[in-house]
């Protein structure tokens, strides 16, 4: 889960590498990165259930793990990164759908 925040600035480093990578033929080494510091502090603690993905044709068997505590990224951050072009040439944003109901899903929770 990801919410807005002015405080931190966890893609900073990223942002180089995506602005070189706006093309499909293109390929970036990107140097003293992390991929940790885009979970939250606490890692143990999260929500899993099956569902389907976010983008038509919605197939079921998707198995989702959501944080529960969530990441923070700056507007900015969120807003470049919508900004961003996927390899078919299209803006990279409302790839997702609206909340769905649980229905008769189970929702587990681990701590």
């Amino acid at each position: 889960m990801v919410q807005v925040s002015s405080d931190l600035n966890a893609l900073a480093n990223l942002e180089d590498a995506f602005l070189a990578t706006n093309s499909s033929d293109r390929e970036v080494l990107v140097n003293s990165y992390t991929p940790a510091v885009l979970l939250p502090r606490d890692t143990a603690t999260y929500f899993h259930y099956e569902g389907s993905l976010t983008t038509p044709p919605c197939t079921e068997g998707v198995n989702w793990i959501v944080m529960a505590e969530p990441k923070y990224v700056q507007p900015d951050e969120l807003k470049f990164l919508r900004q961003h072009l996927t390899t078919e040439g299209k803006v990279l944003s409302f790839n997702w759908r609206p909340t769905q109901p649980v229905n008769d899903r189970t929702v587990y929770l681990n701590r």
